[in-house]
């Protein structure tokens, strides 16, 4: 619904954990058998926004540095 307020979190492509597991993957099978997908700070956004959701708050937190974990709030268009 337009308003509607969606909080979710991302994995981070950029944090040492999820990059190893990415390229591991990347190696090993033509297409990752495994449910997470790792993205960055620019693809969330990208993809909230093409969802028609504007992001009001972004912060990475978690293990590693930088941080495993992407959480965003955002808002409904």
């Amino acid at each position: 619904k337009p308003g509607g307020r969606l909080f979710t979190q991302f994995p981070n492509l950029l944090s040492p954990g999820y990059t190893h597991a990415y390229v591991e993957n990347a190696e090993a099978f033509p297409r990752s058998p495994g449910r997470v997908r790792p993205y960055t700070e620019a693809e969330v956004r990208h993809v909230l926004g093409i969802a028609g959701f504007e992001v009001t708050e972004l912060w990475h937190a978690g293990h590693g540095d930088p941080p495993a974990e992407i959480y965003v709030s955002a808002l409904r268009r």
